[in-house]
């Protein structure tokens, strides 16, 4: 207040200049904390969609090497019960080695699993022949 009794604007609101910054401060760390989880949902779902896609190729490769070996059963049955091979196939310009095993549960049932090799298994199983 002056002299004459009038009040000053800025002597008025000097209490609420400590509320206004506290007020963005508190919007500030809100906005920022939104973002944070904005950020890792983003992040998680890219992760995820990635994840889902090279399963998908995967089971791609070993559903096109399980209908190779099952199309060989055609040209006749393997020469020994079990028969293990190995099953190459092309999955977007890669290829996807395959162990294919073939075991008769009947004289003329087979049963046929296909799984990914693994290393040691590329370099010791016979591809998979023209016929048998």
């Amino acid at each position: 207040m002056t002299a004459t009794g009038e009040t000053h604007a800025l002597g008025d609101r000097r209490g609420e200049s400590g509320v206004a910054l506290l007020l963005v401060t508190i919007l500030g760390v809100v906005l920022m904390s939104s973002w944070a989880i904005a950020w890792k949902g983003t992040n998680d779902t890219v992760r995820i969609e990635r994840i889902l896609r090279m399963r998908g190729d995967r089971n791609v490769g070993v559903s096109t090497a399980l209908y190779e070996a099952v199309d060989l059963l055609r040209s006749g049955t393997p020469s020994t019960d079990p028969y293990t091979c190995l099953v190459t196939v092309i999955v977007e310009g890669r290829g996807l080695a395959c162990k294919a095993i073939y075991s008769s549960t009947s004289p003329d049932v087979w049963d046929v699993v296909v799984t990914e090799a693994t290393a040691g298994e590329e370099a010791l199983l016979p591809d998979l022949p023209g016929s048998f």
